[in-house]
């Protein structure tokens, strides 16, 4: 559950989401194991009527539909593709348990088009939006934020992007997002973030990835004049990867005295 969420903070509408997400997917695995291996035993013999087996799927279809919408919505881009394929493959497994050979052909035709027909809705939307912007929200390391206000999603296209903010002590807080572009057939990228002006002095900083969950950032190096960023996968990249990183800092009065 942890690796679903874009960062290390949970907010609760994120923590209701997953609770409702994976209790549905749950229940969905659990009754295609049930119906499964109830066949598989012989136990279930005598076939259901067409409009009981058409109210199977619609049923299962509703338990993906709630595990999708609730899980994916905190869920990073790799996570998407596990989560639809292990709820896809419970969907199939438990109406394939209860269609039998001489099952009623119309409802065997409607059960099996409302479920197929919600799989590839789903599979078509997340491939249109694999790599989705996800919402920032600015964070401080000396404050706590749990505000549950709509921000705007990060462009496509931004490479770096750094806001400071002057506190009333005098020092500052700073907020970066940083893409790092790991090449095919490598798995290390180091980035630069550059302070101009230079900070009052050596920034205290934290950094992690937001939309990738195989990777770790650390910070290498951080100066008044800016800060080096090391962004390592847990395998070698198939393809060239882009992953988004943020980082947060404190600069100035506060981290010096600290």
């Amino acid at each position: 559950m942890r690796r679903s969420l874009v960062a290390p903070r949970w907010a609760l509408p994120a923590r209701l989401h997953l609770a409702i997400g994976f209790s549905a997917l749950g229940l969905l695995i659990f009754l295609a194991v049930v119906f499964a291996a109830r066949r598989l035993a012989g136990a279930l013999i005598q076939p259901l009527s067409g409009s009981e087996l058409v109210a199977a799927a619609v049923g299962f279809a509703v338990l993906a539909a709630v595990a999708k919408g609730s899980i994916l919505s905190v869920a990073v881009a790799r996570t998407k593709y596990s989560v639809l394929t292990t709820i896809g493959v419970a969907s199939v497994i438990g109406l394939a348990a209860l269609t039998f050979a001489d099952s009623p052909p119309l409802g065997v035709a409607l059960g099996w088009f409302v479920l197929v027909s919600g799989e590839a809705v789903s599979w078509r939307f997340a491939w249109r939006h694999r790599r989705p912007p996800r919402p920032i929200r600015p964070r401080h390391t000396h404050e706590h934020v749990d505000s549950d206000e709509p921000t705007d999603a990060v462009a496509a296209n931004v490479t770096q992007q750094l806001t400071r903010v002057r506190e009333a002590d005098g020092g500052e807080s700073l907020h970066g997002l940083v893409r790092a572009e790991i090449p095919a057939g490598d798995r290390i990228a180091a980035v630069h973030l550059a302070f101009c002006p230079p900070l009052d002095g050596a920034p205290e900083l934290t950094a992690h990835a937001i939309d990738a969950d195989d990777a770790e950032v650390r910070i290498t190096a951080a100066h008044s004049y800016g800060t080096r960023l090391e962004v390592r996968l847990n395998s070698v990249a198939a393809v060239e990867r882009v992953v988004l990183v943020e980082v947060l800092g404190r600069a100035g009065v506060t981290s010096r005295s600290a």
